[in-house]
């Protein structure tokens, strides 16, 4: 959500309940029922709420947080307005998806925005973003070799043995493959 409160009310029951000792901020969701009411993605565009959420952070020296984000909601400059902010929170890592939240998940990430954000960011970044297979993976990795960490998200429901494609030496069967597919699906 994008009040602060709320936010405040999740981290008492992360800590209290079940113990969780980070909490992750989610700026990236574009689903437009969320989007379209200031959250996920939709709240971009509002710097002085992210404010707020980021300000928020600081009641709560015992946990930590991280963000998960895209580079705006309706432009993809809208990031730049956010970066000190950002910078000037306590963050473990920021996952950023580079495209817009009305792009959903339609045409090309933003390959350029992604490495202006990276070069102004003071914190870990993660990239999440058209990681579908093995090759666009190895591509990612040879274009930033710097970036140590990647989120698969899609790719990874498409084909759930795409991690094990990424840490095996040994291609899974085709019969494992539609095994493995079956049961993530059926878990679903």
């Amino acid at each position: 959500g994008h009040e602060p409160d709320i936010m405040a009310e999740a981290a008492q029951i992360a800590l209290e309940i079940s113990h969780a000792a980070i909490l992750d901020i989610n700026m990236g969701c574009p689903f437009p029922p969320v989007a379209l009411h200031g959250r996920g993605s939709g709240l971009l565009p509002h710097k002085e709420m992210v404010a707020e959420l980021m300000q928020a952070t600081k009641a709560y020296p015992e946990m930590q947080f991280s963000v998960k984000m895209r580079l705006g909601w309706q432009e993809p400059d809208e990031w730049r307005e956010l970066i000190d902010i950002l910078n000037d929170t306590t963050l473990t890592h920021i996952a950023l998806h580079p495209r817009i939240g009305r792009q959903q998940y339609k045409g090309s990430v933003d390959i350029k925005a992604f490495e202006e954000f990276r070069l102004k960011c003071s914190h870990k970044i993660i990239y999440n973003g058209e990681l579908n297979t093995v090759a666009d993976i190895e591509r990612f990795k040879s274009q930033f070799p710097t970036i140590e960490n990647i989120m698969l998200g899609r790719g990874l429901l498409a084909r759930p043995y795409l991690s094990t494609l990424l840490t095996s030496d040994k291609a899974p069967s085709n019969s494992e493959i539609i095994e493995r597919t079956h049961a993530f699906h059926n878990a679903l």
